[in-house]
């Protein structure tokens, strides 16, 4: 993006932003082409899709691994999205930019030069990850926790995959087991799954509204390790009758507890009930994993997946 009158808009394509490179990767042969333009706001699970038949025609064609840039603000739900479309034959590094391009001191051209260095240096069965401010992420892993900080993307408890230091690829652990395909080539609109964030005095309303609403999955981000105001418990339980339903957190990192607290409303009380744990999964990656597998016509895969990472 570019400054307009009024503010950053996408305004450079593909070309413009290889270019920019300068002679930084001349050893690398790249080639590039303009996939959409658009603020990644607007993203969907059809733009994926579509972006998963570009990463598997290229790989035919002879690529030895893809870049994708996008905006930040969806990035770790793409990353993961795709991760689930592929299946790990495939290296794919997504990256992005936390200053505009006409910023002083904008961070895309390090951050697409990291990328394409990441991209030609791992196995091409890598799988996918995002490479940002140098450091290279599992997609399963990734979160955006800031709002506009240049190292705004963490993976928590979990690490980096390495780190791109003096232009070369440093890795600090092994690649990761592929979880996909999943989700491709299904008929109809992708199902809808809804997330709800349980917050101090809530009430059952919006939990009334997704049973009646025409959803087919919910995620819920409870409170601390798993937790919910008490009198929300009987809506979940009814709505655990309709629909798969995801207990996640709303804290950010950790995992969901499964046996530590017993109260009404607790991880414990809540889980007994049908609702089920997203392990270390926020909220949106729960949903985009929740997604897939309610495309895929695989719900159970839900679990055994979200207990792998």
């Amino acid at each position: 993006m570019t400054s307009g009158p009024s503010g950053l808009r996408p305004s450079q394509t593909a070309g413009d932003l290889v270019a920019g490179l300068g002679d930084a990767l001349n050893d690398i042969s790249v080639t590039f082409q303009d996939a959409m333009a658009t603020p990644s706001a607007n993203l969907g699970f059809d733009h994926v899709e579509r972006l998963a038949d570009l990463v598997e025609q290229e790989t035919r064609q002879g690529a030895r691994g893809v870049v994708i840039v996008q905006g930040t603000d969806t990035l770790e739900e793409t990353a993961f999205a795709l991760e689930l479309m592929l299946e790990g034959r495939h290296c794919v590094c997504l990256t992005g930019a936390m200053r505009g391009a006409s910023a002083p001191g904008a961070d895309g051209p390090a951050n697409l030069t990291a990328a394409i260095r990441t991209a030609a240096s791992l196995p091409p069965s890598a799988g996918v990850c995002v490479v940002i401010n140098d450091a290279v992420h599992a997609a399963r892993y990734v979160a955006k926790t800031h709002t506009t900080a240049t190292d705004a993307f963490s993976s928590h408890d979990s690490g980096l995959l390495g780190r791109v230091h003096e232009g070369r690829l440093r890795l600090s652990v092994d690649t990761l087991p592929s979880f996909g395909p999943l989700g491709r080539g299904g008929k109809g609109p992708w199902p809808r799954v809804a997330l709800l964030r349980m917050a101090m005095d809530d009430d059952d309303g919006l939990i009334r509204h997704v049973a009646a609403g025409g959803y087919e999955g919910c995620v819920i981000e409870a409170m601390g390790a798993g937790h919910v105001p008490a009198r929300l418990v009987p809506a979940l339980g009814d709505l655990c009758l309709r629909m798969p339903v995801v207990l996640a957190s709303r804290v950010g990192a950790g995992r969901i507890c499964e046996r530590t607290y017993d109260y009404p409303g607790s991880e414990t009380d809540l889980l007994g009930r049908g609702l089920i744990s997203a392990g270390a999964l926020s909220g949106l990656k729960a949903r985009v994993l929740l997604t897939v597998c309610l495309r895929s016509g695989r719900r159970d895969l839900f679990e055994r997946i979200a207990s792998l990472i």
